[in-house]
């Protein structure tokens, strides 16, 4: 049943004007940038009520407080929104005498002609927080400070897709040597939320923290097609049997890759969670495709490329294609060592209803292919903090 509030008071009968309350709002976002050194604007929008009680709705207040959400209409301060025509509601407001991390709640009542609330709270919708930072990019930021803001889920408005930071690396990837200065750059944010909830997404690598080439690792014997026991390799035997779960591609170099990174990008990322098919061997049933919790993955055909061409097709119904490549940034990646050379790069997923293959992205960064699982190819690992 929902509640109707008045100023100083709960009504919880139709004779007070229950029966006339709007209905809650869906979908409040927020956004916000500093516009002095203590003053924030916050940028807002939400989806109005249906049409069909838009004749009970005389307004919407907006109440914001410092530190947590507010509990009621007059807890905090207020704004008015009177134009409720649109479906979509924006607003703006500014806030004064912030400090760096603080924190505000914001709470969306909407106001019957009785003058009283819709008081039903929403988590998903009606009620929102921002934490405000000055921070200004994501490469002067610690490991720490990044994990803390992709949990609110409000990284974008801090960073951007393609922003890169610097990663000290030192270690042996299947004795391929890593050490020294390495670039990730971000993926998206939130990236496909409802299954993989909150967070950045990050790939590697590029070739400088600013301007550089988007690279993939590759061994001295990349582009041999044939290397049983091989180095980035999919598996160490021609199969692709068990899919990405079982592949030594996952349970080998991403592991070995994951255990080279320093300390305190370890101690944030999270274990991600990816739906790929993990069955392969040439079987087709759309219950191949299941989940794998991953701190270190490659990409899929899908989340590359945001089409199905030659992966698994029921991959599509769990996966999203990455921000990065759908705002259009080149998927062609070069050679580490030579960057210079395009290089083959893998994906994840096993060849639909093949065997032996998984597929690739190839030099163009146009198509994708199949290859033997002890082909010697471009590793481009992502991970999410």
């Amino acid at each position: 049943m929902a509640i109707g509030m008045k100023m100083g008071g709960f009504y919880s009968n139709t004779a007070l004007g229950e029966s006339t309350l709007p209905p809650q709002i869906t979908n409040l976002n927020l956004s916000y940038s500093y516009t002095a050194d203590t003053v924030i604007k916050v940028d807002g929008s939400f989806n109005n009520v249906p049409d069909e009680h838009k004749k009970y709705l005389k307004d919407f207040v907006i109440t914001y407080k410092p530190n947590e959400i507010p509990s009621y209409p007059d807890d905090g301060t207020q704004i008015v929104i009177s134009d409720i025509s649109n479906s979509v509601i924006t607003f703006s407001l500014s806030i004064s005498n912030v400090h760096d991390g603080a924190i505000y709640g914001f709470r969306v009542f909407p106001r019957n002609h009785e003058d009283m609330y819709q008081t039903i709270n929403d988590a998903k919708n009606n009620v929102k927080t921002i934490t405000a930072s000055k921070i200004s990019s994501i490469n002067s930021s610690t490991w720490e400070q990044i994990s803390k803001i992709a949990k609110s889920g409000q990284a974008a408005n801090y960073w951007s897709i393609g922003d890169t930071k610097e990663v000290e690396i030192n270690g042996a990837v299947k004795n391929v040597n890593f050490s020294g200065r390495y670039y990730c750059f971000i993926l998206g944010f939130n990236h496909n939320e409802t299954i993989e909830g909150k967070g950045i997404h990050f790939q590697f690598g590029k070739t400088a923290l600013k301007g550089g080439k988007d690279i993939a690792y590759c061994s001295p014997e990349y582009g041999n097609t044939w290397r049983p026991n091989g180095k980035f390799v999919m598996n160490s035997y021609n199969s692709n049997d068990n899919g990405w779960s079982q592949c030594g591609m996952r349970t080998a170099v991403c592991q070995q890759f994951y255990d080279a990174l320093p300390v305190d990008l370890k101690n944030v990322i999270i274990n991600c969670k990816k739906y790929t098919d993990n069955k392969g061997g040439g079987t087709t049933s759309p219950q191949n495709v299941t989940m794998t919790t991953d701190k270190i993955f490659l990409l899929s055909e899908f989340e590359i490329l945001g089409t199905q061409n030659v992966a698994h097709p029921s991959e599509r119904n769990y996966q999203k294609q990455y921000s990065y490549y759908q705002m259009g940034n080149s998927r062609t990646k070069y050679n580490n060592s030579s960057s210079n050379s395009p290089v083959k790069w893998w994906t994840r997923c096993p060849i639909f209803g093949g065997v032996n293959g998984y597929v690739y992205v190839d030099e163009g960064g146009n198509t994708l292919k199949c290859a033997n699982s002890v082909s010697e190819f471009g590793f481009a690992p992502a991970f999410a903090v």
